[in-house]
C-alpha cells in the first residue's frame, strides 16, 4: 500500500481536571475525537455537553441500560417520526426528551416511545434521558431529516431509499442512484461495516450483508470542492417472512421496526406502546374490530391485522389516543400477562394488494421491583431509597448500597449499617449488609442499624471525564494544511493530563479508564492504534508505566484485557492507585500512535472519507471524609 508517513513533532497539551467538593464536578463530557486519514477539514463536532448539577453529582450511562431499539434513521420535513427505546435492570419514571438542534426537529416523550417533529432538513440526535439511583441514563438516536418535495437541481438520489437484504436469499444487492446535472468523483461508506460492506464496481453501489440489523449507506460525489451526499437504510434480515410479496404498484406499505421483543412481565402496568410504519392510515381515520388473537385496523383502503400468538401471555389492544397525529406510523398495545414467549403476527392488504406477512418474536421475562430503603437515615450518596427492577438471574449487590443514621450531629456520631430487612422492624427475612440478594417477588429491603454509635467515616466514589481536548492535534498537518484532527497509519502524538486535588481530604485515583469506538473489518481486526500511558512523581525523573512500556504501545487489539461493548467499541481500564494529598497536583502522561498494519489500513482506507475514531478518557477516584464534615 501507498502512504506517506509524516514525521511529525509531538505537540504537548494540557488540561487541568479539578476535584472539587466532595465530588468531582464536571461541566461537559464528550470523547475526544478523531476523523480518520483522508477526511480532511470537518470540525470536532461530535462533542456531546452535559451539565451535571453540583448536588447530585450523576454518573452518566449512555446507550445501555437506556436506549433506542435502533440507533439511526431517516424521515422528512413536516412528518412525526416515532421510535422506541427499552430499559435494563433500572426503574425509570419520569423521561426527558431532547435534540442536538430544536431548529431542525423537536420531540416528546409518550409512553415507550419517543414522537420527532421534523421541522428542516438536516442531521439531528434524539436523546431520551431519565434519572434514578443517582445516575443519569441516555439513549441516543441519529436521524436524517430530508425534504421530499424539494427538487434536485444538481447533485445524486437513491431511487430508493429503503431497502432490505434477506440472508437466506442473496446477501448482496445493488442500489440504483441517479447523478443529476453533475459528474465528479464518488465514495460510498457504511455505517456498520459489521452489519453490511458497501464499495463501488463500475460504478455501481454493491451492498454486502454479513447479519441482521440497520445500516446507513451514504453516496458523496465531489466536484470542483463541493460534496453531494445521498443516503438510504438498509435493514438486513435473517429470511424474508412467509407471505405475498409486495407489490410495486402498490403505493401503500408498512414496514416493523424491529423483529425481536424482549419485554418485562411485572407487578405494575405491563402495557408498552409499539410502532407500526404505514402510510394506509395517513388520511386519519382509523376503524378497530377486535377479531381472533387480536385487532383488526381498516379504512376504504384496506386493513391491516394484528395478532398474537398467545393472548394468554401477550395481549393485543389499541388506543386511539396514541394515534390522534398520524403520519407514516401508528401506534399499538401489547400487555404482558405473564412470563413465556409469544409472536406477533401482522398482515393485511391495500387496494386488493395483499402485504407480505410479518413476524415479530417476544420473549417476556418476568420482573420485580426491588427497593432499599434507608429508613431514618440515608446512603452513602444522601439518597433514602434505591429502585430496581431485576429478573430472577440478576443479582443485586447489597454491599454497594452503604447507609447511615444519625446519633449526635454535634460530636459526629452515626449509627453503621448493620444489615437488611424485609421488615422495617427488623423481624422479616434477614440479609447481611455484604450479601447478594436475587428477587423473587417485588421486595423492599430497609436498612437496619447497629445500637451502638461512632465517629463513621464514609467513603465516595465517582468516575471524571477528560472534557473538550485535543488529544489527536496533528501539528505537522495542521501546520501544511490548516486542518485539525486528523489521523492517518503512522501518525503519533502526546498528551498531558494535569491532575488536581482542592479537597480537604485525600483523594485516590483508583483507574484510568480508556474508551475507544473505532473501525473493525472481518478477518482482519481493528484499527490499530497503540497507547503509552506513564505517570513520574514531580521529584522522581523515573517513569512508571501502566500502559504500554518505553519502547512499546500497547493496542487493544494485543491486549487480553479488553472489555468488548460491542463491535466497535471497546474499553480498557487500568490500575493507577495514586493518592493525591489536598492541594497536590500530579502530571500523567498518554502518548498515541497509529501503529501501521498494511492490509487492515488498505480495508480501512477503502470505507471512505467519513469514519472517525473516539476516545473517552476517564479517571474513577474515591474520597474518604466523616459523614458530618
Amino acid at each position: 500500500m501507498a502512504y506517506r508517513n509524516y514525521n511529525e513533532k509531538i505537540k504537548t497539551n494540557k488540561i487541568i481536571m479539578t476535584i472539587l467538593i466532595i465530588i468531582i464536578i464536571i461541566l461537559m463530557i464528550t470523547s475526544c475525537t478523531s476523523l480518520f486519514w483522508g477526511k480532511i477539514g470537518n470540525p470536532f463536532n461530535n462533542s456531546t455537553e452535559l451539565e451535571i448539577d453540583d448536588d447530585k453529582h450523576l454518573k452518566e450511562s449512555r446507550n445501555n441500560e437506556l436506549q433506542f431499539i435502533a440507533p439511526i434513521g431517516e424521515t422528512y420535513i413536516g412528518s412525526i417520526y416515532r421510535i422506541e427505546f427499552t430499559l435494563d435492570k433500572i426503574d425509570a419514571k419520569e423521561f426527558t426528551c431532547t435534540t442536538s438542534d430544536a431548529d431542525i426537529a423537536v420531540c416528546i416523550v409518550k409512553g415507550n416511545y419517543v414522537e420527532v417533529y421534523a421541522i428542516k432538513e438536516g442531521n439531528v440526535t434524539i436523546s431520551i434521558i431519565t434519572e434514578t439511583n443517582n445516575k443519569k441514563y441516555i439513549g441516543t438516536h441519529e436521524l436524517t431529516i430530508k425534504d421530499e418535495s424539494k427538487p434536485v437541481s444538481e447533485g445524486v438520489v437513491f431511487t430508493r431509499t429503503k431497502n432490505t437484504i434477506y440472508l437466506n436469499e442473496n446477501n448482496t444487492l445493488k442500489i440504483p442512484y441517479k447523478l443529476i446535472n453533475i459528474a465528479g468523483d464518488l465514495s460510498v461508506i457504511s455505517s456498520d461495516s459489521s452489519i453490511a460492506t458497501v464499495e463501488l464496481i463500475n460504478n455501481e453501489v454493491i451492498v454486502k450483508a454479513f447479519k441482521e440489523g440497520n445500516v446507513k449507506i451514504t453516496l458523496t460525489v465531489s466536484k470542483d470542492g463541493k460534496e453531494y451526499q445521498t443516503s438510504c437504510i438498509i435493514t438486513v434480515k435473517k429470511e424474508r417472512p412467509s407471505g405475498t410479496e409486495n407489490n410495486d404498484s402498490n403505493n401503500y406499505y408498512y414496514n416493523i421496526t424491529t423483529n425481536k421483543y424482549e419485554l418485562a412481565y411485572t407487578s405494575k402496568d405491563n402495557r408498552k406502546n409499539l410502532i407500526l410504519e404505514t402510510n394506509l392510515f395517513n388520511e386519519g381515520k382509523i376503524n378497530v374490530q377486535n377479531i381472533l388473537g387480536g385487532i383488526r385496523l381498516s379504512n376504504n383502503l384496506g386493513y391491516i391485522d394484528i395478532t398474537s400468538s398467545n393472548p394468554n401471555i401477550l395481549e393485543i389492544g389499541y388506543n386511539p389516543k396514541d394515534n390522534e397525529k398520524i403520519k407514516n406510523y401508528i401506534s399499538y398495545l401489547v400487555t404482558t400477562k405473564n412470563s413465556g414467549n409469544a409472536s406477533i403476527t401482522i398482515s393485511g392488504s391495500a387496494n386488493n394488494n395483499p402485504f407480505p406477512t410479518r413476524t415479530i418474536n417476544v420473549n417476556i421475562t418476568a420482573k420485580y421491583y426491588v427497593t432499599l430503603n434507608a429508613q431514618d437515615g440515608v446512603f452513602a450518596n444522601s439518597l433514602k431509597e434505591y429502585s430496581f427492577l431485576l429478573s430472577n438471574t440478576e443479582e443485586l449487590e447489597l454491599s454497594k448500597y452503604i447507609a447511615y443514621k444519625e446519633a449526635d450531629k454535634q460530636n459526629c456520631l452515626y449509627y453503621t449499617l448493620d444489615s437488611f430487612n424485609t421488615m422495617p422492624n427488623g423481624l422479616g427475612t434477614k440479609y447481611s449488609k455484604d450479601s447478594k440478594f436475587i428477587a423473587t417477588s417485588d421486595t423492599t429491603l430497609y436498612a437496619v442499624y447497629s445500637s451502638t454509635s461512632t465517629k463513621e467515616e464514609i467513603t465516595k466514589t465517582g468516575t471524571a471525564y477528560l472534557t473538550d481536548v485535543d488529544i489527536f492535534h496533528n501539528e505537522e498537518y495542521f501546520n501544511k494544511y490548516g486542518k485539525d484532527k486528523v489521523i492517518y497509519p503512522g501518525a503519533y502524538g502526546s498528551y498531558i493530563i494535569t491532575i488536581e486535588n482542592t479537597l480537604d481530604s485525600e483523594v485516590k485515583i483508583n483507574k484510568i479508564n480508556l474508551e475507544e469506538k473505532t473501525i473493525c473489518q472481518d478477518n482482519l481486526g481493528c484499527l490499530n492504534m497503540g497507547y503509552i500511558i506513564k505517570y513520574s512523581h514531580p521529584q522522581d525523573n523515573n517513569y512508571t508505566y501502566y500502559y504500554g512500556s518505553s519502547n512499546k504501545y500497547q493496542t487493544f487489539n494485543e491486549d487480553a484485557n479488553i472489555i468488548n461493548i460491542n463491535e466497535s467499541r471497546r474499553e480498557r481500564n487500568i490500575d493507577f492507585g495514586i493518592s493525591l494529598k489536598p492541594k497536590e497536583k500530579i502530571e500523567v502522561s498518554l502518548l498515541w500512535k497509529w501503529l501501521d498494519n498494511d492490509e487492515l489500513d488498505t480495508a480501512i482506507g477503502s470505507l471512505g472519507n467519513n469514519n472517525q475514531y473516539d476516545l473517552l478518557v476517564s479517571l474513577d477516584y474515591e474520597v474518604t471524609e466523616s459523614v458530618c464534615k
